[in-house]
C-alpha cells in the first residue's frame, strides 16, 4: 500500500495532468507549424506563377511558333526544366497557354504557316489580322482560362478554396524563330 505524504494529499488527482497539457499545447504548436509552411507554400506558388509567364513570354517571343517541340521545350524551360511546377503540380505544361496575338489584341487568324510568312504577313496591308505582334503566356485551365485551384500539401488544410491567381504577360515579339536567309 503506498502512503500519501500528508502535504500532498491532492497528488494521484493530478497525475497525468501534465501529459494533458502537452498534448494541448501540442496540438497548437503543430497547427501553427504546418500553417506557417502552407501558408510559406501559397506564396512561392503565387510568386511562381508570375515568373513563369513571365519566362514562357519571353522565350516565346523568340522561339517558332510552328515548331511543336520547340513550344514544349518553351514550356518546361518556363517551369524549371520540369513538366510541372516542382511542389505544386497544379501547374503544370498543360495548363501553361502560349497565344500569339496581332496588333489589336486578338489571336492571329488564321496564323501564319511560318515565322517568314509572319515577316511577310505584317508587311502586306491585307493580311494584318494574321501578323502576330504579341505574344502572351497565362497560367489558366481550359479555352475559358478558368482559374487554377491551389491544392493544399497537407489534408489539414484541404478547407482553403484558393484560386491561384490569373497570371498573365504580354510581350511584343521578336524574331519568333526567324532566321534571315
Amino acid at each position: 500500500m503506498t502512503t500519501v505524504h500528508p502535504c500532498y494529499p491532492y497528488r494521484r488527482l493530478h497525475q497525468g495532468a501534465t501529459a494533458v497539457e502537452f498534448a494541448i499545447v501540442a496540438v497548437l504548436f503543430f497547427v501553427l507549424l504546418f500553417g506557417g509552411m502552407e501558408f510559406g507554400r501559397v506564396m512561392y506558388v503565387w510568386n511562381s506563377a508570375q515568373e513563369i509567364t513571365r519566362h514562357a513570354a519571353r522565350l516565346a517571343a523568340v522561339t517558332d511558333f510552328s515548331d511543336g517541340a520547340a513550344l514544349l521545350a518553351v514550356k518546361q524551360q518556363a517551369l524549371f526544366g520540369s513538366d510541372s511546377l516542382p511542389g505544386a503540380v497544379v501547374i503544370n505544361s498543360e495548363n501553361l497557354q502560349l497565344r500569339y496575338l496581332n496588333a489589336a489584341g486578338d489571336l492571329a487568324s488564321p496564323m501564319p504557316l511560318s515565322p517568314t510568312d509572319n515577316v511577310s504577313a505584317c508587311q502586306d496591308a491585307l493580311r494584318v489580322s494574321e501578323c502576330i505582334v504579341f505574344v502572351e503566356a497565362s497560367l489558366c485551365e481550359g479555352l475559358a482560362c478558368t482559374p487554377l485551384q491551389y491544392q493544399p500539401m497537407l489534408g489539414l488544410f484541404s478547407v482553403m478554396n484558393i484560386d491561384v491567381p490569373l497570371s498573365s504577360f504580354r510581350l511584343p515579339v521578336e524574331s519568333l524563330g526567324f532566321v534571315p536567309s
